[in-house]
């Protein structure tokens, strides 16, 4: 507590900003319904830690341990979405302290700037407040960040396992995770001084880490295979793409980026032009610190680009990226103080915070925009339908969040499933998913249809032969 009082009274601007990230990460956190990702996360974590694995494999395309966490973590919460969304929270306030003595290290005399970017990133919010992985895959490459820079000053073996130990925890949490490890360890290979004394030590290090990852791969095979119809949600790798995902950095509207389809891509090249312009004025005055942050960035994007080019689908997300935003942030703000004109340098300076700022109300407002009120919704039915009338889900958008969390106590039946996502089929639990033919044996029915082709709302009730007839019309 002591070193705590003395770090506020020292850095009181950089508390301020802590307290204010972590307060973004918990604004209305519990308000949002749940998304059908969160519930597929509510549904694996629901079923004993040995089926899990097998169940991710199935069902997912990451590894299992954010799940098997979740697993002992959620019976803790009397509501679950409470519990998986204050654990990304946590998660992600937790990476804030860490953030700091990144910010430092790698943007001297800027890092408030830096570390502003990173409390008030619409990314990382919507990481936070979100029952995903991406939150622990936040913290742990924080950490883990951390110990590179350490191991880079003073080689130590107690720091070493640490880092072995970080590294095996988010390749098991996000196979993305690599991307990010490959680029640590081309800095750390790079370093000169680490390199004269650790070489083998070095090697040996990473070697351990990919042995021991080995079972992880075989799973990565498995879930490749599946062929899992998510990939529509990916960004191509194309200069707009890269733009896009480097924006979401600053500019992550959420839902609301299917209203401002090219803001996010906007922001994202405004940002490339201001590191090229720093780093063009810099020239041959590059300094340690800018190359470590190019190279943090360089690699794991290349490396998802040729594995969106190996699979022959994208595989390029900013949330799968999130671990960018460490480098990309004290990058950004000392281009904008150290590699621009005194007036360009402050209008970069103001721009970068007013473009943060925006993109964090923007995801709030998206949020109370685009929110489906699946509990309002709920708590409709329950007053308004018959109790033992099936509900049928034309379209899966609200399915999973519907059976598992909002109405469990009914029966619930999926028809007209994209073909291209058959993990409808393999949900643990009451058969769901049924043939449209089905339908004709059954009475009265409540539809969900959240793309109103039957009805004006999203909800109606009609019998189960009439709602085969729109379907076959519809088709």
């Amino acid at each position: 507590m002591r070193k705590a009082r003395e770090w506020i009274r020292r850095e009181p601007a950089a508390a301020g900003l802590l307290l204010l990230g972590a307060v973004l990460r918990l604004l209305w956190l519990s308000r949002p319904s749940l998304s059908s990702d969160e519930a597929f996360t509510l549904i694996i974590a629901r079923e004993p830690a040995a089926a899990i694995p097998s169940l991710v494999h199935s069902l997912e395309t990451t590894p299992a341990l954010h799940f098997l966490l979740m697993r002992f973590w959620l019976p803790l919460w009397t509501d679950p979405l409470i519990g998986l969304r204050l654990f990304s929270a946590l998660c992600a306030s937790a990476a804030l302290p860490l953030y700091w003595s990144v910010c430092r290290r790698l943007a001297p005399g800027q890092e408030r700037l830096a570390f502003f970017l990173g409390a008030t990133s619409s990314l990382w919010i919507h990481c936070a407040q979100m029952g995903r992985c991406y939150a622990l895959v936040l913290l742990v490459s924080t950490a883990q960040l951390v110990l590179a820079l350490r191991l880079m000053e003073r080689w130590s073996l107690r720091d070493a396992w640490l880092y072995a130990a970080l590294a095996l925890c988010g390749l098991y949490t996000h196979y993305f995770y690599g991307f990010f490890l490959l680029g640590l360890a081309c800095n750390l290979l790079l370093e000169r001084r680490l390199r004269e004394r650790a070489l083998l030590p070095l090697l040996a290090l990473h070697a351990a880490v990919a042995l021991a990852f080995l079972p992880g791969v075989s799973g990565a095979l498995a879930q490749r295979r599946m062929a899992l119809g998510i990939w529509f949600v990916n960004e191509p790798f194309s200069a707009r793409g890269l733009a896009r995902v480097l924006g979401a950095f600053l500019f992550d509207p959420a839902y609301l980026g299917l209203a401002l389809p090219g803001t996010a891509a906007a922001v994202g090249l405004g940002s490339c032009v201001l590191a090229a312009a720093a780093l063009w004025r810099l020239g041959g005055r590059l300094t340690a610190r800018p190359r470590f942050c190019l190279v943090n960035i360089a690699v794991p994007v290349a490396a998802a680009a040729a594995v969106g080019w190996v699979n022959g689908k994208p595989a390029f997300q900013a949330r799968y990226l999130v671990f960018l935003g460490l480098s990309l942030y004290p990058l950004l703000a000392a281009a904008a103080e150290r590699g621009l004109p005194s007036l360009w340098g402050r209008g970069a300076r103001i721009g970068l915070a007013f473009a943060s700022c925006l993109g964090s109300l923007t995801y709030f407002s998206s949020n109370l925009i685009f929110d489906p009120r699946l509990d309002a919704l709920s708590a409709f039915v329950r007053r308004a339908a018959d109790p033992e009338e099936p509900i049928v889900h034309w379209g899966a958008l609200e399915y999973a969040a519907l059976r598992s969390y909002y109405l469990p106590e009914r029966r619930h039946y999926l028809v007209d499933l994209d073909p291209g996502d058959s993990r409808y089929a393999r949900l643990p639990g009451p058969e769901g998913l049924i043939e449209p033919d089905r339908l004709a044996g059954m009475g009265k029915v409540l539809v969900f249809d959240p793309q109103r082709r039957a009805f004006p709302r999203r909800i109606g009730e009609t019998s189960g032969p009439e709602l085969l007839r729109l379907i076959r019309a519809r088709r």
